[in-house]
């Protein structure tokens, strides 16, 4: 004959436990005419630590347009180190995070603007992040991006080869707002404002050139 059972677990914190079982089953001695007969099993659980509760923002890395020219003409912004917690001796590289992004009403920069390769789509997409890993790709000059335990890079850069305000006939400084939310499971762990500057400029002095510089700060909501 076939015994089945299910067991569950429901673990309140990160650690181990350990446990014991009891089932009956039917003896193969069919003398004693299929005697039930009373067996233990024991196993030891483990789980790791919970997803984390909160998120900062530790650095930001700024690569300078003026050393990578050529090839853009429009760029940077920046690359933000993330650190996530609480912080105490737990680590939680590994963790998936993932992110929600939307275009704030702070936003000053006009459509014709917007539309532009280098902007289009800047406040929208859902990105995920591994903790503790290393930035997968960064081309620029200028911005250190080392692993870090406990943190994670989130890339905030707009760039083309092209002098993108120049092309849009647009030459007023203005600023383009997105709202990011993380979520680590299915929990929230930190909404924030990520403000591009966007200004018209020149790189150069002979002859100077012009140019879209893009600049990144990132703060908690």
């Amino acid at each position: 004959m076939t015994i089945s059972a299910y067991g569950y677990s429901t673990f309140q914190a990160a650690g181990s436990t350990y446990g014991t079982a009891q089932e009956q089953l039917e003896s193969d001695n069919h003398r004693l005419q299929c005697n039930v007969m009373t067996y233990q099993s024991q196993n030891t659980q483990t789980t790791g630590p919970a997803c984390p509760t909160s998120i900062t923002v530790g650095t930001i890395a700024s690569p300078p347009l003026s050393q990578n020219y050529p090839p853009y003409k429009t760029g940077i912004g920046g690359f933000a180190q993330m650190s996530v917690g609480p912080s105490n001796s737990t680590t939680y590289n590994g963790y998936q995070i993932t992110e929600a992004l939307s275009q704030d009403s702070a936003t000053t920069c006009p459509t014709i603007l917007l539309q532009q390769d280098a902007f289009s789509g800047v406040c929208s997409g859902n990105s995920t992040f591994t903790v503790g890993a290393a930035l997968q790709s960064n081309p620029y000059n200028g911005a250190p991006t080392p692993p870090a335990n406990n943190a994670f890079w989130d890339v905030h850069t707009s760039t083309d080869a092209v002098d993108a305000m120049g092309v849009a006939g647009y030459t007023t400084k203005c600023y383009i707002v997105c709202d990011q939310t993380y979520t680590c499971g299915a929990s929230q762990i930190g909404t924030f404002t990520i403000t591009r500057t966007i200004t018209h400029t020149t790189v150069g002095s002979d002859p100077a050139v012009p140019v879209t510089n893009v600049s990144v700060s990132k703060t908690a909501k």
